[in-house]
Formats: structure tokens, C-alpha cells, sequence
């Protein structure tokens, strides 16, 4: 079987882009998960948008060189592991044509933070930050997941240098 070869440049884009997508996560974390209750949980501050937006833009400035990569990955692999995860419909998620192109888009498209918390469902107020916890650890599961194939990428781009 022919096993496409990638070159060291594609290894260190994929292993950026697995370190920005963990720094993502934590951030995204940061604002689920919180010690106060959810009707006391501040909105994010000007520096958590900013955070935001250099995170949002890196993503944009590198998916296309990313997007082939992980084409090539989704392609070869036609199924990503989700034993131990409890993710509602994650199957209707991962087939979704969003997905096969770039499964990371869902958490960087919004153009602030405020519409990334509606789009991920954890957000309840439509003018104001007003937190809705319900979906909080699905979308947590999901983030895991997404992480699991992101470190299954990178095994899979080092194989092929």
C-alpha cells in the first residue's frame, strides 16, 4: 500500500497546531468550568477575548495548510476511537462534512467569545453572558475526543516524514 510521505515542515505544523488546539482547550475549560455557581460565573474579561482572538486567528492563518493534511488522515483512517467517551449524537458530529474538512473549526469560527459560548450550546443569554452549564461536560468529552485524534494525527504525520 502507497503511504504518502510528508515533509518536516508538515510534522511541526501539525505538532503546532496540536499545541494550539491544547491551549484552546484549557482556555475553553477555563470558562466551563468554574468553582462559583453558574448564576455568579463572570463574563470573560477583555483579556480572556483577546486570548481568544490570538488563538481564533493563528487557527485561521494555518488551516490551509492543515485542512490537506488532515483530509489526507481522515481518509486513511475513515474512523476515530471513542470508547470511554460519553458524547451524545458524537456520531452524527464526526460525519458531519464540518468535521471531515476540519474538525477543530467548530471551536475557533465564532468571532468572539460570547458567540463561541452560544455555538457550543453553554451559552443561554442571547445580550448578556449568562452561562447554561447543561452541555458542559459533553462538550468537555467532545474537546477529549478531538484531543485523543489530534495526538493520533500527529503518530500518523510522524510515521509518514
Amino acid at each position: 500500500m502507497y503511504k504518502k510521505l510528508y515533509f518536516f515542515a508538515d510534522q511541526c505544523l501539525i505538532d503546532d497546531w496540536t499545541d494550539k488546539w491544547f491551549e484552546l482547550c484549557i482556555f475553553i475549560n477555563g470558562l466551563i468550568w468554574t468553582d462559583d455557581p453558574p448564576w455568579t460565573t463572570p463574563p470573560p474579561t477583555e483579556l480572556d477575548e483577546l486570548e481568544y482572538q490570538r488563538l481564533r486567528f493563528w487557527f485561521i492563518d494555518h488551516e490551509k495548510y492543515f485542512i490537506p493534511i488532515w483530509v489526507d488522515f481522515y481518509n486513511c483512517k475513515k474512523r476515530v476511537c471513542t470508547e470511554g467517551l460519553i458524547i451524545e449524537n458524537v456520531e452524527e458530529f464526526l460525519g458531519t462534512d464540518e468535521f471531515i474538512k476540519n474538525p477543530l473549526h467548530l471551536f475557533y469560527r465564532a468571532e468572539n467569545l460570547h458567540r463561541l459560548a452560544q455555538q457550543l450550546e453553554l451559552q443561554s443569554g442571547v445580550d448578556i453572558w449568562e452561562p447554561s452549564h447543561n452541555y458542559a461536560s459533553e462538550t468537555m468529552s467532545l474537546i477529549i475526543l478531538l484531543g485523543k485524534i489530534m495526538i493520533e494525527l500527529i503518530d500518523w504525520v510522524d510515521e509518514r516524514i
